[in-house]
Formats: structure tokens, sequence, C-alpha cells
């Protein structure tokens, strides 16, 4: 990305320069006396760079362990300290070791006695002692195999334990499977039953509830043409103002508040009718929405039923005349008395409306019991499925518990099995000693007693070697990373359990390359490293190795991994350390360079432009090399000493490109 980066910059440039020299070239042809800056070939380097990222890894590392089982008495060393070759880390309890290095010196201190009696011819303390040593070793082999014995029997005992709780386990897992086996009918069974239901249930409420919708809406059309004929009567909107002209004088002209109440009742009542469609068109479609709206609706027709009243006192308290006549105000309590029986019909059938609303809440009620039925058994089958992989688990381990522990009682009674035989070759060696003492020494038996004192001194040699094993030692300088034994608990082989040791002072950085930067990377390449945490610190290397298996990324592309490896440093350099790492991919030292915008290309050919005596520019052509970003190397056309120019641009023109540099650090100036 970064090679990207340079080359876009070093093109752009390269074409801003081609541009602005061969016009100014012309205008200095032409006399219009344009500042240029002169330029002396000389040699230099050129140098081609990649910068990568990278991230540091530890590269040598060891888990180290006892050689020998026991019991770890002392742990001399904590994670992060910095140990050194042959520190002892840790170590087992050493009274067996010492116990048998003990023995060992006695029977060489025995093996050499036997030799001096040998050679003195005395034979009678040589027979008295190896008689000793028989009954000794004779009891010592009474107590190994009765050892064997009793380990024999606590081991069975163990295996046939972790038998017994396998075969347990195994009833319980049929046992538990076929539970399951019979959960699952039933819940598919319940569950198709619950999903007919809420099918039937469904359909059947969203019927009765369109149906009951709609009796209430045509209710509430006919209660608006009753309220419509009073509205009539008693002239409260615009339109009816006509009917009001013609008896307004009669009509409750005994007692005016009859009217008023009437037109307030009116009024009241389209609010109503008005208030409970809008409330009947919002309301969500459900039993329960629908009865809280009906109870509602109820205790508004009240209203209603009042308006009755109200119109009944304002026409009888009408006075007759010939404009509003007996037949008149008849008709007009006919109507009133027509609305009043309406409501009250309208009042009573919301009751029936109601029972079967709360039918349907009742249906649902029952409905949602048999779902939470359902998913009860649900989660007790999900639990079941969980009892039933944890039982499967559950065997494996025992499984696996009674293979190892076969492994293990068949190595502890080979180990016991042995030592067994080691003591009955002993005491058949001291039989047969004894008897060569009896008969006598000769040449044989003291070669044989030499070679008792030599058998001896090895034994105890080999008993020292293994000491080694009682003991973890660094092997070489480093940092502990971490202990997994424990002081005063006992270390089996089984438990894979180590001190693992890092070596600080090997790093080993890998870089990620992109597939473009690749190609031009080698191994030896240079390198110069800054760690993100060092920021002042530049260490220099080379790329050590290449792998080129391609990596893909997240975004389709390919990337490549370079190592660089690193010695001790004066810094502290942890795993996972960042740092930007600028290979030189291709370098030319004490070449012939020029300035790479002193190079234009005219008619397809790269030249520069000399000075000459008279101070005008000569275009002269040049085969060119090598080119960094701001240098290119020029393999002919012109020598060392040349002037060249080129034409001064200033930050504000490198400002068109989208560069910022100053043009007298790449020229230089006259």
């Amino acid at each position: 990305m970064a090679k990207k980066f340079l080359m876009g910059l070093w093109w752009t440039i390269v074409v801003a320069g081609a541009i602005i020299g061969s016009s100014y070239y012309y205008l200095y042809k032409n006399g219009n006396g344009l500042e240029f800056a002169t330029h002396v070939v000389n040699t230099g380097d050129i140098l081609v760079e990649v910068k990568v990222s990278g991230e540091a890894k530890l590269l040598d590392e060891q888990q180290l362990s006892f050689g020998q089982e026991g019991k770890i008495t002392k742990i001399f060393a904590n994670v992060w300290d910095n140990v050194e070759a042959g520190q002892v880390l840790a170590e087992l309890d050493l009274d067996v070791y010492n116990n048998t290095l003990k023995n060992a010196e006695l029977q060489l201190a025995n093996s050499k006695l036997a030799l001096q009696k040998l050679l003195h011819n005395d034979t009678s303390l040589a027979q008295s002692q190896i008689r000793a040593r028989i009954r000794e070793m004779q009891n010592n082999l009474n107590l190994e195999e009765e050892q064997y014995l009793i380990l024999t029997q606590q081991l069975e005992q163990s295996l046939q334990s972790k038998k017994n709780q396998l075969a347990q386990r195994s009833k319980d897992l049929e046992i538990a499977r076929q539970s399951l086996q019979t959960s699952a009918k039933t819940l598919v069974t319940n569950v198709e039953t619950q999903e007919e239901q809420n099918n039937e249930t469904l359909h059947a409420s969203a019927q009765t509830i369109n149906d009951v919708r709609a009796t209430i809406l045509a209710s509430l059309d006919d209660m608006e043409s009753h309220i419509v004929e009073l509205d009539k009567i008693f002239a409260y909107s615009p339109q009816f103002r006509l009917y009001d002209d013609k008896y307004e004088a009669y009509l409750s002209s005994n007692d005016a508040s009859f009217k008023r109440k009437t037109k307030s009742a009116i009024s009241h009542s389209y609010n109503i009718l008005k208030n409970q469609r809008n409330t009947l068109d919002s309301i969500e479609s459900t039993p329960k929405a629908l009865a809280a709206y009906i109870i509602n609706l109820y205790n508004e027709l009240e209203v209603l039923v009042m308006l009755t009243s109200n119109a009944s006192d304002a026409i009888n308290a009408s006075e007759v005349s010939i404009a509003y006549t007996e037949a008149t105000i008849d008709s007009h309590a006919v109507t009133v008395a027509t609305a009043r029986t309406s409501f009250l019909s309208y009042r009573d059938s919301l009751n029936q409306l109601r029972a079967r609303i709360d039918a349907l809440i009742s249906d649902d009620l029952q409905q949602s019991t048999f779902e939470n039925n359902v998913a009860s058994q649900v989660t007790n089958y999900k639990k079941q499925q969980v009892s039933v992989e944890s039982l499967y688990d559950e065997i494996a381990l025992l499984q696996e518990g009674i293979a190892t522990q076969k492994s293990s009682q068949a190595n502890q009674l080979e180990r016991q099995q042995t030592k067994i035989d080691t003591i009955k070759n002993n005491i058949a060696l001291s039989y047969q000693e004894l008897e060569d003492i009896i008969d006598g020494p000769d040449s044989y038996d003291i070669n044989q007693a030499q070679n008792a004192v030599r058998q001896a001194e090895l034994s105890i040699e080999n008993i020292r070697e293994q000491k080694d094993d009682y003991q973890i030692v660094a092997e070489f300088n480093g940092r502990i990373r971490s202990i997994d034994i424990t002081e005063w608990e006992q270390y089996n082989f089984e438990d894979r359990e180590f001190v693992v040791i890092e070596n600080p002072d090997l790093i080993e950085l890998e870089l990620t390359v992109s597939q473009i930067d690749i190609v031009d990377m080698k191994e030896w390449n240079p390198v110069l490293l800054t760690f993100d945490a060092y920021p002042q610190i530049a260490i220099s290397s080379t790329i050590d190795s290449i792998n080129g298996n391609p990596i893909p990324n997240k975004r389709g592309g390919t990337s490549y991994k370079a190592t660089v490896l690193l010695e001790k440093q004066n810094i502290t350099i942890y795993a996972g350390m960042t740092a930007l790492a600028i290979v030189t991919v291709e370098e030319k030292r004490d070449t012939l360079v020029v300035p790479s915008l002193a190079i234009d290309e005219v008619n397809g050919e790269q030249v520069v432009y000399v000075v000459q005596e008279n101070n005008t520019l000569l275009p002269q052509e040049v085969t060119v090399g090598m080119s960094d970003n701001f240098y290119t190397e020029v393999l002919s056309g012109v020598s060392m000493g040349d002037e060249i120019r080129a034409s001064v641009i200033t930050d504000e023109d490198f400002a068109q490109y989208g560069i910022s540099a100053e043009w007298d650090s790449i020229f230089g100036s006259e």
C-alpha cells in the first residue's frame, strides 16, 4: 500500500514536471525570461523501499517437566522470573532417591569387603554376611510380593468401581433416552393439536369479532338516525333551523330549560357516536379490547336514554297553537318514545354481544392454558435432551478414565513385578556367591567379586545421574511464562503439567506483505524497524525468510508473510508488539543521478536540458536506469559535472497536485 502511494506520488510529480518543464522550455527559448533552478549532475544512492507492518513473536520456548513421578517439595521460581541456564526451578521429594543411593553405597561397601575377604581367603565372615543379606532380601521379597497382591486388589477394586459406575450410567442413559422418545411423541401430538385448535379458534374468533363489530356499527348508525330525528324537532344543527322557525315559540314554552337540556344532550350524543366510531376503528380486533369497548359503549348509552327523557319533558311542556298543533306534539312524542325504546333495546343487545365476547375470552384462556402446558412440555423436553447429552459426556469420560486407569495399572504392576524379579535375581546371585565362597575362591570368583564392585560403582553413577529426573532445570537463559505444578502435590506423568520457559532475547517479527510488494522482496534485504512502543528507536536487521503461501483477507485480497529475526536488544520486546518495517528491496550506490523532475519526454524520448556556455538550454537525450521517489539513475547522455536546469516550482505549485514539498530540497539552488 505504501509503495502504491509513493508510485502514485512519483507519477503525479513526473507528469506535472514534464508539463511545466516543457512549457517553460518553450517560453524560455522565446525569450520570456523565466526563472530556472540549476542542478549539477553528480553521483548518489538510489533506494527503493517498501513499508509494511509486523508483529513480534517469541521464537524459542520449552515445556519443562520432571523425569520421575513423586511429590513436589519445592518450587524455586515464579511466573515472569528471569532464570539462567542450569538453574533449578522445582524439585521432587528426594527421600526415595537418597534411600536408593544409600543402599547402592552400602552394596558397594559390601562388594569391596567381599573382594577383600576373597583376596585374604577368609570366608567365614563373608558367608555370614551373604546369608544375612539373603535373609534380608527374602524378607524384602515377601513384603514386595504381599504389596503386589494388595496393589492388585486395590487396582481391581478401583477399576471395578468405575466399571459399575459406567454400567449404572449406561442404564440411566437408556432410561433417559426412552423417556426422551416418549416425551417427543407426546410433544408432537400436543403441538399438532395446539396448531389445529389455534386455527379453529382464530377462525371462529375472527368471525365472531367481525360480526360484533358490524352489529355495533349498524347500531351506531341507527342511533344516529334517531338523534337526527330529535335534532329536526329541537333544531340543534344549522340544517334543521327551518323546522325550529315554525314552532320555536311553543316548543317547551312552559319551561324553556328542558329545550336547552335537550339541545345540549343532542350535541353530546353526536360527539358520543363520533367518538365511539373512531374508537371502534382504532382498537385491536381482540376479545379483551372489544369487551372493554362494549362496557364503555353501554355506559355511554345512558346519555342517549337521558336525551329522550329531556326531550319528552320538553315536548310535554309545549303549548298548543295553530302553528304547533296537538297532532304535532303527539307526533314528536311518538318520535321520542321510539328513540327511547330503540336506545334501551340497543343497550340490552350489548349484553348479548358482551356474552359472545366473554365466551371468546374464555376460549382464549383455555387455549392459553393449553399453550402454556405445551411450552412447559417443550422446556421439559429440552431439559431431558441436556440430561441425555450430559450422560453421553459422562459415559465418554468414564470410558476414557477406565482406559487410562488400565494403562496406569499395567505400568504400576509392571514396576512392582520388576522389583520382585530384581530381588529374586539378587537372591539367586547371592546363593551362587555363597556356594562359590564355600567352595573356596578361584580366579573366576575373584573376577566376579571385582565385577560386583564395578557394577556397584556403576549403579551409584547411574543413580546419581537420575537425580536430574527429580528436578526441573532451565536449559537456557530466559523468562518463565507459566507454572502448572503446585508445591506438595503428587506429580504424575499423565497429568501433563509443565513449567514453560521462553527466550525473550530471540524475537521473530512476522511481516504482512501485499501481493504487489512481495514480488520485489528477497531474503537478506535490509530492514529498518521501529516498534510502536519505541518510536524513537530504529533497529537494523534483514529479511530472514519469505513464505509464498497466500493468506486471503476479509476484503477479498491476498497477502503473504515474511520474517525478520532479532537478537538480544537493549529494549524489552514482548510477544504481540507491532512495528513498522522499512525494507530496502533494491539499491544502487554511488551511481550517476539527476532529479527525476529534471527529465522530460520529447517525441517519446527521455531528455534533460543541459545549460550551454551562452546560457541557453540544449535538450539532451538520456538513458535512464533505476529510480526512487526523487532521483533517477542516468546510464548515458550526461556526465558528472554537467549543469542541467528545471523550472522553479513553489509550494503553491505543488499544492495544485495535493503535494507538499520544497523544490529546492530536490534540485538545490544556484
